[in-house]
């Protein structure tokens, strides 16, 4: 058994399509606390939020100012005493799933093989919509098609041992400044699905109409286009998150990651 407390931060501005899903996934994952900055949501994202199995889990706040994601993180991070909370925090938005490949606890991993660890990087492995007009029922069992090459080493998540984090250091990609020779890149054990385009009808209502979250000058950037060549890079297929959620559901799965 470990005594390791896990949580994860995220930001989100209309995800009604995602969040039960999003939350039964870090549910699954093992994170005691979950905690989500709703950045100005119009549809039904915070009544999903509200009516979620384990609420109990969530600390929900609002931060309407746009594209002003890495304050937003910051500013939460020490207002919400997230250190205090949790030993390890897990960095990801509304379209990327953490999970350890072999299906086991991450919680395990983190406290039998990361001892001498701060930092984890974990690079993206890219999705398309998999031919996807209407949205899928999960994005985690139906989109099956991606880029057959890991990212380039910018495009990285990350997990933190709280202890040597400073809300200063952190960024959405990096965290700065801390030692280095306690920072790994673990792409062998786990893994980080990103459901950059997820379907038409995702693309259209929410991701070309929202902004971006971090930076004016990007919210024009998801076009047709973008879609069309993020879906003709995804030439693979990867079953491995589909084949560990299966059929079930929601608080079922979080019971087998958490034990």
């Amino acid at each position: 058994m470990h005594n390791t407390r896990l949580g994860v931060l995220a930001i989100m501005k209309n995800e009604a399509m995602n969040i039960t899903e999003w939350l039964d996934h870090y549910v699954w994952l093992g994170c005691d606390s979950i905690f989500l900055i709703d950045n100005g949501s119009t549809d039904d994202t915070i009544a999903r939020v509200e009516a979620h199995p384990f609420r109990d889990r969530i600390e929900l706040v609002a931060r309407s100012e746009p594209h002003n994601q890495v304050g937003h993180y910051r500013e939460v991070y020490a207002t919400l005493d997230i250190g205090s909370q949790v030993d390890w925090l897990i960095m990801a938005d509304l379209d990327e799933f953490w999970f350890v490949k072999d299906g086991s606890s991450l919680k395990a991993l983190l406290d039998k093989q990361m001892q001498a660890v701060d930092l984890i990087y974990t690079n993206w492995t890219v999705f398309g919509s998999s031919g996807h007009d209407e949205h899928p029922e999960s994005l985690r069992r139906d989109l099956l098609s991606c880029r057959p090459n890991l990212a380039a080493h910018e495009n990285t998540k990350w997990i933190a041992r709280t202890a040597a984090l400073n809300a200063d250091w952190m960024y959405t990609h990096k965290v700065r400044d801390l030692d280095s020779r306690r920072i790994i890149s673990n792409n062998v054990e786990l893994q980080l699905n990103h459901y950059i385009t997820q379907s038409r009808e995702y693309w259209r209502t929410v991701k070309m109409v929202r902004g971006d979250a971090s930076k004016a000058e990007n919210d024009g950037v998801r076009t047709w286009d973008y879609f069309d060549r993020n879906d003709a890079a995804c030439t693979a297929q990867d079953t491995r998150l589909s084949s560990l959620v299966g059929e079930a559901q929601g608080a079922s799965l979080s019971l087998r990651a958490s034990a």
